[in-house]
């Protein structure tokens, strides 16, 4: 799965766990690379 296919409401098993996205957020800080920050 790649960071772009990531959704609020998205459910995913990670290490045999079931998750939900709750809050995701694309960040373009003013300097540096930009990045995801994800809630589940």
């Amino acid at each position: 799965m790649d960071s772009s296919d990531i959704k609020k409401g998205l459910k995913m098993m990670w290490d045999g766990q079931p998750y939900v996205v709750v809050e995701f957020q694309f960040v373009k800080p003013g300097k540096g690379q930009a990045f995801t920050r994800t809630k589940m």
